[in-house]
């Protein structure tokens, strides 16, 4: 909807997507889950960073994104989105090799919704060609690979 908010939870739910699971395709260096067994036990600064929403303190939750990433097929990514609102996000795009549309609207409506809580959203990595295929169709400065470029409201 033109002018409104489009958070990452109002994505359409993937069958068989769970958020609480773990990343199954894509590799995730954020914060632990708590919840699992094999994991050090959280950072009680950290975690209360996250909660603030705080840039300065908080550390980016990191999702490296496969060769053929696809949020259709690979239901990590959106579980990934969606355990880490509310802390920055860094995705590192070095390995993709093609960014197809599903992949480029999920990455626009969480570059979108981070922005709009003030929270820090990237991209990195992510091929020159690629960046500038993306700047020709207007989506670079919204996915933020355009740091000079006015970022116009929708």
């Amino acid at each position: 909807m033109p002018g409104s908010e489009l958070p990452i939870s109002g994505l359409p739910e993937v069958a068989g997507a769970d958020p609480a699971a773990p990343d199954s395709g894509a590799r995730n260096s954020g914060v632990p889950d708590a919840g699992s067994p094999s994991s050090d036990p959280p950072d009680p600064d950290l975690l209360a960073s996250d909660l603030a929403g705080s840039e300065t303190r908080a550390q980016s939750a990191k999702l490296e994104l496969a060769e053929r990433a696809d949020p259709l097929g690979d239901l990590s990514i959106l579980a990934f989105l969606r355990r880490h609102q509310g802390q920055p996000v860094e995705i590192d795009a070095s390995r993709l090799r093609l960014p197809n549309g599903p992949l480029v609207e999920t990455l626009l409506v969480a570059a979108r919704t981070w922005r709009a809580r003030g929270i820090a959203f990237s991209i990195t990595g992510l091929a020159p060609g690629h960046v500038e295929q993306l700047r020709w169709l207007g989506l670079a400065a919204p996915l933020g690979l355009d740091p000079g470029a006015e970022v116009l409201p929708v």
